[in-house]
């Protein structure tokens, strides 16, 4: 899950892979040696299972008062699951922006577009401009995740709320709007009793 969080420009070839647009990867797909297409094809099994384990994030945060305190300890302190959500919301993994070709005649492309499209069903989906503030499941994962850490009794007694750590949590604030909170009500006590709704 973490692989998810860092930064595509740097090191993160997985996620990068994500984010070409499709006719290049075809195109380098058709030149591709058998170890590159081995490479190609382990890149986006890693990408589907960080994927997964967004979910699986999701569920341990969701039980989080009924784990044993050693595993509540990791993923507060260990691997800070609350400050893992922040860039999986602010520069998701799960949407990009390609260019596709409008028209094709005699392999000459004669007009293209930006399209934006969005990671639903383990494959890449088109989505209009006017639905991408639609929450797909993806998202709200790491919403989730966020809503069962921070309005949690114990994880509230236990997480050490530094300066740091609430400097990141209050760069979520903007995306705290009415669109958001329609689609996932618990964002509100999220708001409330993380401090994000106050300004």
């Amino acid at each position: 899950m973490a692989a998810l969080a860092a930064n595509p420009l740097d090191a993160n070839e997985m996620v990068r892979r994500q984010k070409e647009s499709r006719p290049m990867l075809n195109c380098t797909k058709k030149s591709q040696s058998n170890a590159e297409e081995i490479r190609s094809t382990c890149l986006e099994s890693d990408f589907k299972t960080c994927i997964a384990a967004t979910a699986l994030a999701r569920y341990l945060a969701e039980h989080v008062d009924d784990v044993p305190i050693s595993v509540r300890t990791r993923m507060l302190d260990t691997h800070d699951f609350i400050m893992l959500m922040v860039p999986l919301i602010e520069e998701p993994p799960w949407t990009r922006r390609r260019e596709t070709a409008d028209k094709q005649v005699l392999d000459i492309v004669t007009t293209s577009k930006m399209v934006w499209e969005k990671y639903i069903d383990n494959e890449w989906a088109e989505v209009p401009s006017r639905d991408l503030l639609k929450i797909t499941k993806c998202e709200a994962q790491c919403w989730f995740t966020l809503y069962f850490l921070t309005c949690s009794k114990s994880c509230r007694e236990s997480y050490g709320l530094n300066s740091f750590r609430k400097e990141q949590m209050l760069r979520l604030r903007k995306y705290l709007n009415e669109v958001m909170t329609d689609q996932l009500p618990v964002l509100s006590d999220v708001m409330s009793r993380s401090g994000l709704g106050q300004r």
